[in-house]
């Protein structure tokens, strides 16, 4: 005697798999309308696997994420699966990596906050004849503009920036709508590019005050827009964006459209490499060698450059100059602070040619810096410096700064992320279910409320048990590696979300790289 669910099953793959979608000649379009809410989860992926097979262009698929009770024409009595939106994306972008050459669409009936049904869309699979439209959208922030282009370059497609300036009411966006709102609340829009149809395939855009942003276009667009969204703040919840990719230290929670990788995404390059090399030719003549490049950071949320740090750099890496009978060439950045500055001078003594950052400067060496010298050492608050000195494949060295002192919510929150982890082990030690105060601070960081702190530690140990970089004053003999090119494997993946790329799947470098790491560590 067959159970419920497999009765069930039965009949809706008669139904389903009708003598049409079974004929080994292809139709056109693929319809299911709401059929797909009564199988069990282990049976949606075989079925959806069958539609995108009978399909010869299109597969649209409609579901509700209401709950309700219903009879079948059996006598079964089923209930509505109330699985995300992002769970039906998940399962379709699955098939449609099969089939690459289906599109795909997705209809979802859900319910407001005040029980009104609500319809959303979204497409994906092969769209493109050409290539596909791309909006880059940036802030103030050179950092996140620097990863938004840089993926935006390594994608090798046509693509528009779209300069966003925003007033102080962006801050009440989070407070008023939470992270789940798609408004243009904070928007300058007297100062910013023009945000109007035809939208575009695809946007890319890094850091939480551009994310709602995106999120409107895409609403406006009725879900046809693309979201890739990079950063910490920007990437928390993943499921509001088709691709989220965040470093691995960040500590996010995981999620099948997340993907980490081990530093920021750089938009350094060979060929800019090469440029720099070629402008500043004379700018490290006739000095010794090796040519050691000191990029230095300065204060920042997790680390302290004070004037004794800086005077300590400054001493060790003299020292470490003249042991390796090279020259020095130091840069500041924004964070250095003049104080610092002078303290860093007098340590470093006279064996040095040093940059210092000043705002609105229209000549710098740092590019120069990372093409002609044969060492960096960068500071390791620094994430974008050590990202950028992994991209040369040169010696990286990693000078940890001191740790800041926690206020009192972050150490709160950092108790919070801590117990939501703790596994409960049972007397046999096998893992138990989460209850209680553990179950409650698990949900909180799942659903982006409580953020973790970054943990350096976790990217300096990955750096450098790869073989990427080394701790400053491990060695005397620097290693160089192969140029670590993340952007490249983030490229690919993007590719494969608007169906350019027809592989299931691709092991990234970064992947090979944690693997690697985590045997010879545990962060």
């Amino acid at each position: 005697m067959s159970s419920p669910e497999q009765q069930m099953v039965s009949w809706y793959e008669l139904l389903l798999l009708s003598e049409t979608c079974r004929s080994k000649k292809p139709v056109t379009d693929v319809v299911s309308t709401e059929v797909l809410d009564y199988l069990p989860d282990e049976d949606v992926p075989w079925v959806l696997d069958e539609l995108f097979r009978s399909a010869r262009r299109k597969v649209a698929v409609t579901v509700t994420t209401a709950t309700r009770a219903s009879v079948l024409g059996h006598g079964i009595h089923v209930s509505h699966r109330p699985p995300p939106e992002s769970w039906w994306v998940a399962q379709l972008e699955a098939a449609s990596c099969r089939y690459p050459e289906r599109q795909w669409q997705l209809i979802v009936h859900t319910r407001n906050a005040w029980g009104r049904q609500v319809t959303q869309s979204c497409e994906g699979g092969r769209r493109f004849n050409s290539n596909p439209t791309v909006w880059v959208l940036t802030d103030d922030h050179p950092g996140n503009t620097t990863q938004s282009l840089g993926l935006a370059k390594a994608l090798g497609w046509p693509y528009e920036v779209k300069a966003l300036r925003f007033t102080s009411l962006v801050h009440l966006h989070d407070v008023l709508l939470g992270m789940f709102g798609a408004t243009r609340l904070g928007l300058q829009r007297t100062q910013s590019a023009v945000l109007t149809r035809p939208w575009p395939d695809l946007v890319i855009t890094t850091g939480w005050r551009t994310a709602h942003i995106a999120r409107w276009i895409k609403k406006q667009s009725h879900g046809h827009t693309r979201l890739v969204q990079m950063g910490r703040k920007g990437t928390h919840v993943a499921h509001l964006y088709d691709l989220a990719i965040s470093c691995r230290y960040f500590r996010l929670p995981p999620h099948s459209r997340r993907i980490e990788t081990l530093v920021p995404l750089t938009a350094v390059s060979s060929e800019q490499l090469r440029q720099a090399a070629e402008r500043w030719q004379d700018l490290l003549a006739n000095t010794r060698r090796p040519r050691i490049a000191l990029l230095v950071g300065g204060t920042s949320y997790a680390c302290r450059f004070d004037e004794e740090t800086a005077y300590r750099l400054g001493i060790e890496v003299r020292s470490f100059a003249e042991a390796m009978g090279g020259t020095v060439f130091a840069t500041t950045s924004p964070r250095t602070g003049p104080q610092a500055t002078v303290a860093l001078k007098k340590g470093l003594g006279h064996c040095y040619y040093l940059h210092e950052w000043q705002p609105d400067q229209s000549e710098n060496p740092y590019f120069a810096y990372l093409a002609l010298t044969d060492i960096l050492i960068v500071t390791g608050e620094s994430e974008s410096m050590l990202a950028e000195g992994a991209a040369t494949g040169k010696p990286v060295y990693i000078y940890p700064l001191p740790k800041q002192q926690l206020d009192l919510w972050t150490q709160l929150k950092e108790w919070i992320v801590a117990r939501g982890e703790k596994q409960r082990l049972g007397h046999r030690g096998t893992i138990k279910p989460q209850r209680g105060v553990q179950y409650l601070c698990a949900r909180l960081v799942e659903r982006g409320i409580i953020l973790p702190q970054p943990d350096l530690r976790i990217l300096h140990e990955t750096l450098v048990g790869s073989g990427i970089a080394q701790f400053f004053g491990s060695s005397l003999s620097p290693t160089s590696s192969a140029a670590l090119r993340e952007v490249d494997d983030i490229a690919r993946r993007v590719r494969m979300l608007m169906g350019m790329v027809p592989e299931a799947s691709v092991v990234t470098r970064t992947e090979r790289i944690v693997k690697a790491a985590n045997a010879g560590f545990s962060p």
